[in-house]
């Protein structure tokens, strides 16, 4: 079971972005990019790049965020569409504490990621997102 979430947050220079991540629940393994905000593109993109790193998951667990389909878009969404086809089971939370392992991995990237942005003069999306994908991520 993987979960997804986005961030809004001042990651990196003066305004706000999103930094939208998947991790494994049982392993810990996480990808995660940041956008201006959190969007269907956005996220299409960060499961894309996990489904080739790592192969199609059973299940995703998410918020109930319109992104993700449920109530707010009549049960219906481009993400959900794309995970019914390839056979991924979304699930969704019923409080933020049901996604701990995402909601603590951004506590994480919060506390760790924003100074080692600034530490590095890293004030521009294409920077963080290299910095992120190169040096972050791998370490983490």
């Amino acid at each position: 079971m993987l979960q997804m979430d986005g961030s809004p947050h001042r990651w990196f220079g003066d305004g706000k972005s999103c930094l939208i991540a998947i991790i494994d629940d049982a392993t810990s393994d996480i990808h995660a990019q940041f956008f201006p905000s959190e969007t269907t593109e956005g996220c299409m993109k960060v499961m894309r790049a996990y489904i080739e790193k790592r192969g199609v998951f059973k299940t995703l667990y998410v918020d109930r965020a319109g992104i993700f389909g449920g109530p707010k878009r009549s049960n219906f969404s481009q993400m959900q569409r794309a995970c019914e086809e390839l056979g991924i089971e979304i699930i969704f939370a019923n409080s933020p504490q049901g996604k701990g392992r995402i909601e603590r991995a951004f506590d994480t990237f919060q506390d760790r990621l924003v100074p080692e942005l600034r530490f590095n003069n890293i004030t521009d999306m294409e920077s963080a997102n290299r910095y992120l994908q190169e040096e972050f991520i791998p370490n983490y």
